[in-house]
């Protein structure tokens, strides 16, 4: 899978990173600015309760290709981070 991005900063960036992938809320922490244009190969991991796709066994996990192609590290760190509770559900009322 190839992930491309056009004009996003390190916190969008770090946003697509957030997913099945990572299993976390990616935060950047990099302190870079600026716009940047690029693409992220990496296997995808399987998702729960799903065969693996085929060759994934042998592909690159997304921390290996963040490290090997932006030269950057996911590193797991605990931090605050927003999160949204639906408490209840309803139809609407005509």
């Amino acid at each position: 899978m190839t992930a491309r991005f056009v004009g996003e900063t390190m916190d969008g960036i770090a946003r697509l990173l957030t997913g099945p992938d990572t299993q976390r809320v990616v935060i950047d922490r990099t302190g870079v600015t600026g716009r940047f244009d690029g693409a992220l190969s990496f296997t995808p991991a399987p998702l729960p309760g799903f065969p693996p796709l085929p060759g994934s066994d042998s592909g690159t996990s997304i921390f290996t290709a963040v490290q090997e192609q932006f030269g950057l590290r996911l590193q797991a760190d605990r931090a605050p981070v927003s999160v949204l509770t639906i408490e209840s559900v309803r139809k609407p009322i005509e």
